[in-house]
């Protein structure tokens, strides 16, 4: 992509590249696919596509508690999304509420992660299912309600298995109580 001036096709390439490493459990490698795709999307000025890279990378950031970060990156994609973009508007909303969970503001959290897992229902994307629901079992946890988090993992495993996504899958699995695995 370089060699041939292919600069959105070398920045696109930063969403698979980021997930392949984030599955593999690197988020400092995930972090740095996704920054330079967030980059170079940044200096062509183009929006669209930043919103999806933009979330990704924030949601990388939060899992490294690089959380002031993140949220600067979460931003960057709510700004950047289309309404009708429903995969960066459930992904910004996970991390937003994740981050808003840290700081113990427990009923938004709840609202954003709620609003996710509802934008990611009415698609068939499993994965940003299970990503959403992943998001919803964290804000609980934090909540102290372990039940209802476990089941949110579980929900995520379901997406993940219907998908075969065995990595996410198992990711989600390590989450759940220990009795529900």
């Amino acid at each position: 992509f370089v060699d041939l001036g292919q600069t959105y096709a070398l920045a696109s390439s930063a969403e698979s590249s980021g997930l392949v490493e984030m599955l593999a459990g690197d988020l400092a490698a995930a972090e740095q696919e996704l920054r330079r795709g967030v980059e170079l999307l940044e200096d062509m000025g183009e929006r669209a596509y930043l919103s999806t890279l933009g979330a990704m990378l924030a949601d990388v950031l939060e899992l490294a508690d690089k959380d002031d970060e993140a949220g600067r990156f979460a931003r960057t994609s709510q700004e950047a999304s289309d309404p009708d973009d429903i995969d960066s508007q459930a992904r910004w909303r996970t991390v937003k509420a994740k981050l808003l969970a840290k700081q113990g503001r427990l009923e938004e959290a709840e609202g954003l992660a709620r609003e996710a897992v509802h934008l990611a229902a009415a698609t068939d994307v499993l994965n940003l299912r299970g990503h959403c629901y992943l998001a919803l079992g964290a804000v609980l946890q934090a909540s102290g309600r372990q039940t209802e988090a476990g089941e949110a993992f579980a929900q995520a495993v379901r997406a993940f298995d219907r998908k075969g996504n065995l990595a996410a899958a198992g990711q989600a699995r390590a989450r759940m109580p220990p009795g529900r695995r």
